[in-house]
């Protein structure tokens, strides 16, 4: 008798253009810095190679089609725990928006299932929010 199960789902992060760029400056230039201190470049290319080639189709898809939607980076949770731990907490390429947070927070909402929620819209809805407020009987 064969067992059924439902098929698995590729797990990913809705990443925009500087988001997908940090991960690149990590995997191309940061993490090749500390070689010598973890492992060496051949491993680095095997592990990592094919998600670099990933990241640059999200950076090409975002740069010559659709500018202002998120890419869908497939990444695994072994991944998401790599980056969530090496990666700065902050980092802005001079447009402003501080895309280390917002990556940081979405590889944290995928690590703890979370769901795709983005660190801007939660700092909307605390700005929003009404403040504790005692009401007292006059």
């Amino acid at each position: 008798m064969r067992e059924w199960q439902l098929p698995q789902t590729s797990a990913y992060l809705r990443l925009d253009r500087d988001e997908l760029l940090v991960l690149d400056w990590h995997l191309s230039g940061h993490y090749l810095c500390n070689v010598g201190r973890g492992p060496d470049l051949g491993e680095i290319i095997h592990t990592w190679g094919d998600f670099l080639l990933k990241v640059w189709e999200g950076v090409a898809w975002y740069t010559e089609n659709h500018a202002g939607r998120p890419y869908n980076l497939p990444m695994d949770e072994s991944q998401a725990k790599y980056f969530f731990h090496w990666l700065p907490t902050t980092f802005v390429w001079g447009t402003g928006k501080d895309c280390g947070f917002s990556l940081k927070f979405k590889l944290y909402r995928f690590l703890t299932g979370q769901g795709e929620e983005d660190a801007n819209d939660n700092q909307d809805d605390a700005q929003s929010s009404p403040k504790n407020e005692t009401v007292t009987d006059a």
